[in-house]
């Protein structure tokens, strides 16, 4: 595969060389091209991040370090896609910290994958697990509260 750098350097080539009616064209490309380049930067600093968090966790829970390879950077790159995507003010770091800190609220059979292509495979329904778990946890304690003031009352 073509790295993104060498893309837009032959990007800008072909738009100087372009008639007027194709000049936007090779702009819009450049410009899509520069947004993932940052983006690339921005997700090398999340993924060496992600990768640290894993790495502890995997050693605390399994007393070694993973098996890392290409398919598992992947499934990580994945993993930071979707949590970035999906938390509130970009604190897709946190969740994955929290993910794996609550790592015994999963059930028996997920607690064995942790492989990181694993994980990304199951990621939604690990996230669903301790949202509800956090859901009840939290219907709990209100309905608690609730029973303190009648019985002040």
């Amino acid at each position: 595969m073509v790295k993104l750098d060498k893309q837009i350097s032959f990007i800008k080539g072909k738009e100087k060389e372009a008639g007027e009616e194709e000049k936007p064209l090779f702009g819009a490309v450049l410009r899509t091209l520069k947004r993932l380049e940052e983006a690339d930067k921005l997700e090398a600093g999340d993924f060496k991040e992600y990768q640290r968090v894993y790495f502890e966790w995997h050693k605390g829970l399994l007393g070694f370090n993973p098996k890392w390879d290409g398919v598992q950077g992947n499934a990580l790159k994945s993993i930071i896609k979707y949590l970035n995507g999906e938390a509130k003010e970009g604190n897709g770091l946190l969740v994955w910290e929290f993910l794996l800190a609550n790592w015994g609220l999963q059930s028996a059979w997920i607690q064995k994958q942790t492989s990181v292509q694993q994980i990304n495979k199951y990621l939604t329904e690990m996230l669903g697990v301790i949202k509800k778990k956090y859901n009840e946890q939290q219907q709990s304690t209100d309905e608690l509260e609730e029973m303190r003031r009648a019985a002040g009352k």
